[in-house]
């Protein structure tokens, strides 16, 4: 049998890119794995994170998708740290997503900083997923480097 992830699992259950990239002087290797929260694949999500020094654990802002804040809470922030993966000063960085002009939950951002605190991330942040910000997503790339740079 092949080590080859991809080759097992399906792409929408488990989506993985990786790239080298240079930042304030150091070299990084970003690895962007999507383990989509699937229950069934719980196992396959813990070895993803194996080695990870910067955790981004997103979440949905829009409205009607309030569980996505407290799965943070309730299931990948427990799992995180009961794996051990956090026991090395891995950094976590709280993300909040949303789509254009959708409507967001009330609250959400004083909700997410709450949990922010609450799960020691270093950061939250905002991102746009529309096709034309792309801009937000390689800040949030830039402030998990930094966040990285200032932990060493």
């Amino acid at each position: 049998p092949s080590d080859n992830l991809s080759e097992h699992t399906p792409a929408e259950t488990f989506g993985d890119s990786e790239q080298d990239v240079a930042f304030g002087g150091r070299r990084f290797r970003i690895c962007l794995r999507d383990t989509s929260g699937q229950e069934p694949y719980a196992r396959l999500n813990d070895l993803s994170y194996t080695g990870g020094m910067c955790f981004l654990m997103c979440f949905s802002m829009e409205q009607g998708r309030e569980a996505t804040l407290s799965n943070i809470v309730t299931t990948w922030f427990p799992a995180l740290r009961a794996g051990g993966h956090l026991d090395h000063g891995a950094c976590l960085i709280l993300v909040g997503t949303s789509r254009g002009s959708r409507l967001l939950q009330d609250n959400v951002e004083s909700k997410a900083e709450e949990v922010a605190q609450d799960i020691g991330a270093r950061l939250f942040v905002t991102l746009s997923l529309e096709p034309e910000s792309q801009d937000g997503a390689l800040k949030l790339l830039r402030e998990a480097m930094r966040a990285m740079t200032e932990m060493n």
